[in-house]
């Protein structure tokens, strides 16, 4: 479903926005803050050492009037390993070391080790092996693990002008995720949307950094390319956690998301007014480690 992509960009994946500086200070009572700059991209011509896993699962339960239930599962989780270079500002390859993709009881191996991905972000991306545009479950399972989607600007999403010491908060802003999600073709009120961030400790391992958690919640959703169905009940919610270096210009090692989202609809036919209950549980969680080589 498009909802699963569209929250995925909330994940880990190859940023293209501008760096800009993170430096130390003091408050007056001489506490340590920081400013938070999310945004911390490859850079470019750099290689990095990656490893990221998502694991994805929809459950659907439909229920026609008169007619037995239907139920179904799609679960599938993707691991890949490689090298990753960003070569321009909206472009990127990664050089595959392992593929491996999970679909219920079945483990597939689909991309030899060796094969080069390349990635040009927008909307849409392309992501190519060869030469040529992947297609496919195998374009869907790739692009479960790497962004291909139009860089965002993380900072204003989810930063904050503010210096933080640790165990310092900030709240998301509404109006900017309803802006992106409006522009994704799903409607949330900004009333709907609560969250916010921690600043939770300063780690030393692999390098310094912030350990930064964020939660987001959204109700009240609705699917506006989806005219004859009504959503009698439904949220969203996520988890996110990622590592910012407090060196300026370094990325950050780590980033996971963790996503879910319930909802019930009632399907009517406009034409012969039979209806229908739809129900949805859809679950989904990355995680990627970066590193310099």
């Amino acid at each position: 479903m498009r909802f699963v992509f569209i929250l995925s960009m909330l994940a880990c994946g190859p940023s293209t926005a501008e760096q800009r500086p993170t430096t130390v200070g003091t408050t007056p009572s001489n506490e340590p803050t920081w400013a938070i700059q999310l945004e911390r991209p490859p850079v470019i011509g750099q290689p990095y050492r990656l490893h990221t896993t998502a694991h994805s699962r929809q459950a659907q339960h439909l229920q026609e009037a008169g007619q037995p239930p239907q139920s179904g599962v799609d679960e599938k989780r993707v691991t890949l390993v490689g090298t990753l270079q960003r070569t321009g500002e909206l472009t990127y390859w990664v050089d595959v070391e392992s593929l491996e993709v999970t679909v219920g009881q079945s483990v597939q191996r689909p991309i030899s080790s060796g094969t080069r991905i390349e990635v040009t972000r927008g909307e849409p991306g392309v992501i190519a092996m060869n030469g040529q545009p992947m297609t496919g479950e195998l374009a869907d399972w790739v692009g479960l693990v790497l962004a291909d989607g139009p860089p965002r600007d993380e900072d204003a999403l989810y930063g904050t002008r503010e210096r933080q010491p640790i165990g310092g908060t900030w709240n998301f802003a509404p109006d900017v995720v309803s802006e992106l999600l409006g522009r994704m073709h799903v409607a949330v009120p900004n009333h709907e949307i609560h969250g916010g961030f921690q600043v939770v400790e300063l780690e030393n391992e692999p390098v310094e950094a912030l350990r930064i958690r964020g939660t987001l919640e959204m109700d009240a959703i609705d699917f506006p390319e989806m005219p004859d169905a009504t959503v009698e009940s439904g949220n969203v919610r996520v988890a996110m956690e990622w590592l910012m270096p407090t060196a300026p210009g370094v990325v950050s090692p780590f980033r996971s998301m963790h996503m879910s989202m319930n909802a019930n609809l009632r399907i009517e036919d406009p034409d012969s007014g039979a209806s229908a209950t739809l129900g949805m549980e859809i679950s989904m969680e990355r995680e990627a480690r970066l590193e310099p080589m």
